[in-house]
């Protein structure tokens, strides 16, 4: 079971606002929470697991669990955001290479990948 024990800050991208964690694995997360909604969490978790089995390449996430007392121990914005339990936490593992796709970018993607994330998200 994944364990998130230290909430490090909001990250700096997001609608839903994610929060960056760490996590009894020894890893950062990226936790989204109550403001991605129920609803929206099981269409990340679904998302997520269809990408990962259409071959795209995502980053690792789990379920993680969330004490309440560490979200309310925080700081108000967190307390607002991250509920404990399982369900609102779904946490993409941090990957310290990457970054926002820059459009400029986007040439030096293989075709096939193009094509897969286009087919992918229709």
């Amino acid at each position: 079971m994944l364990e998130i024990v230290e909430l490090i800050r909001p990250a700096d991208q997001g609608r839903t606002t994610p929060f960056l964690c760490n996590a009894s694995d020894g890893h950062a997360y990226y936790v989204k929470g109550y403001g991605a909604s129920v609803a929206g969490l099981m269409k990340e978790w679904l998302g997520a697991n269809l990408a990962l089995t259409f071959g795209l390449p995502v980053p690792p996430f789990e379920i993680a669990f969330l004490d309440n007392r560490l979200a309310d121990g925080y700081d108000s914005e967190a307390a607002s955001e991250l509920k404990g339990g399982y369900v609102f936490a779904f946490a993409s593992k941090q990957i310290q290479s990457i970054t926002e796709l820059k459009f400029a970018k986007v040439q030096k993607i293989n075709a096939q990948l193009k094509l897969s994330i286009l087919i992918f998200d229709f």
